[in-house]
Parts: structure tokens; C-alpha cells; sequence
């Protein structure tokens, strides 16, 4: 970023073309980041207001600014690239990153959750029968960095992947810990909330390809019901209930269990036995 980049050559005395170069390069920056903080704090259900108190502004303000689709906007402007060519940067890989406006190569570490990540992508353009092109359009993303994310060759920022979702037509937050689970091994955070965790199976369910919930309950001897209850946030299952849900839909059940565990202790959930 430009902000590195000023602080390498402060103990040197560059040319001033060169510091108002980066000083520009720095406003930019501090856009971007400003843009994907709204996209965050929009993701994870802050509204307007609370937005406009934290930037110290009124709401028409901060709408006007970031509202609609300008806030991906600024971000896609980062991303396009010279002849509609998306070249990856090269940088080291270090989990817990992913907040900015990259799109990364895939470290050998996380080819398996990029892959699961890019299947539950797949699966929502496929739900919506939306083209590559469309989503590029209405992101306003180069589709060569549409395919390479869709095709799991690519580790997108945080908000690249809420940008795709929501051009597919699914709800970002359903694919946080899939994201997660891609920048890291661990949860960045969990939430003592049901609906976090109905998320997060809503996105092992999408990237299991979204198969029909009743054949995979049969397949799982479940309960259909209990099951689409816990997808939908309106119940809290056992333990051996989520365990046997991920465990057919391909996921691995121990990234989920943090997400459990804070749920249940809100309504009081047991390993065997639902809590309604």
C-alpha cells in the first residue's frame, strides 16, 4: 500500500514528484479502507445511523457517500487492471488478513477453504442463472477476477466476497466463515447469536452445491424440519445434529463448533439434545 511504501523512503530524501505521487496514492488508500469499513459494519447489520455517528456526519451524508452500490465501487476502481488482465499479488500469505481490497494467489494452506468458498459462490450465480459477466457488470470487477475467485484460483478480501454475494443474489454474511476459514483457521469472531451459526450452515449448505434439504436429511437420518429450522435461525440443534448435517455436506464439523457452542449457551442447547 502507498502508506508502506511513504514509510520507506522517509529516511530518504525522494524527489517531491515522487511524495505527491504517494501522497495520492495514500488519499486513495484511506478511501478504500473507509469503503470496506462501511461494507463490514453494513454486513454484519449496522444501519445508517450508527454508521453517520461513528464518521461523525449526518445520515444523508454518509448514504450519499457510500450508500447503493458506491462503496463497492470504490473498491472495484482498485481492482480493474490494465487490458481487463488480473494480475495476483505476490505478497506473503498471513492468516487473519483479508480486509483491504486484494485478491490474493491461493497458499497451499487454504486451496481447500478457497475451494469450499468458491463452490458456495458458484452455487448462488448458478441459484440466480446470473452469467460471469453479469456479476462483473454489476460489481464492476474485471470478469477475469470474477472467474479466477469463482474458480477458487484466487483468496478474495472480505469485501470482493460481499460484492460477489450479493450480485448472486445470496446474503454475504451466509459466506463469512467460509471466508474465515479461508484467511484462517480459527473464527475471526464469533457471535453468542443462533442466526450466526444458521449462517454459517446456510454457506456449507451452498457450498455442498445447495442439495435438496429433504433427500439430505434422509441420506443423514435427521429431522428435515429440525434441520430447516436451524438453517432458518429459528432453533438451536444438539451437537450431533450439526455434526451429522456437516459431516454430509462435506464440511468439517470442528470449524463450527466455536460458532455452537456460543449459540447454545444462550438458550441452553445440550451435545444430544435439541433445544427448541
Amino acid at each position: 500500500m502507498a502508506v508502506e511504501e511513504m514509510l520507506a523512503v522517509s529516511e530518504v530524501r525522494p524527489s517531491l514528484a515522487v511524495m505527491l505521487d504517494l501522497a495520492a496514492r495514500l488519499r486513495e488508500d484511506a478511501l478504500c479502507y473507509a469503503a470496506a469499513a462501511v461494507i463490514e459494519a453494513r454486513s454484519e447489520g449496522s444501519g445508517w445511523i450508527e454508521i453517520a455517528d461513528a464518521a461523525g456526519a449526518t445520515e444523508a451524508s454518509v448514504r450519499a457517500r457510500w450508500g447503493g452500490a458506491k462503496a463497492q465501487t470504490i473498491l472495484a476502481r482498485r481492482q480493474s487492471a490494465t487490458d481487463g488482465e488480473v494480475k495476483l499479488r505476490s505478497r506473503p500469505f498471513t492468516a487473519g488478513q483479508g480486509s483491504g481490497c486484494d485478491v490474493l494467489p491461493v497458499p497451499p494452506v487454504a486451496e481447500e477453504a478457497v475451494r469450499h468458498l468458491a463452490k458456495a459462490l458458484t452455487t448462488l450465480r448458478h441459484m440466480s442463472d446470473v452469467e460471469l459477466t453479469a456479476v462483473a457488470e454489476r460489481t464492476v470487477l474485471p470478469v477475469s477476477l470474477v472467474a479466477l475467485v469463482c474458480e477458487g484460483r484466487a483468496l478474495p478480501s472480505w469485501p470482493v466476497t460481499y460484492m460477489l454475494a450479493e450480485a448472486t443474489g445470496g446474503a454475504p454474511g451466509d459466506l463469512r466463515l467460509l471466508w474465515e476459514r479461508a484467511w484462517g483457521p480459527e473464527p475471526f469472531t464469533p457471535l453468542n447469536s443462533p442466526q450466526r451459526l444458521s449462517a454459517a450452515l446456510r454457506g456449507a449448505h451452498l457450498a455442498a452445491g445447495a442439495p435438496e434439504l429433504s433427500c439430505l436429511c434422509a441420506q443423514a437420518d435427521l429431522d428435515a424440519a429440525v434441520v430447516g429450522a436451524a438453517l432458518d435461525g429459528r432453533t438451536m440443534p444438539a451437537w450431533d445434529t450439526i455434526r451429522a448435517l456437516l459431516t454430509h455436506l462435506g464440511a468439517e464439523p470442528d470449524a463450527y463448533r466455536a460458532l455452537w457452542k456460543a449459540g447454545a449457551s444462550s438458550c441452553g442447547a445440550q451435545e444430544g439434545d435439541p433445544a427448541q
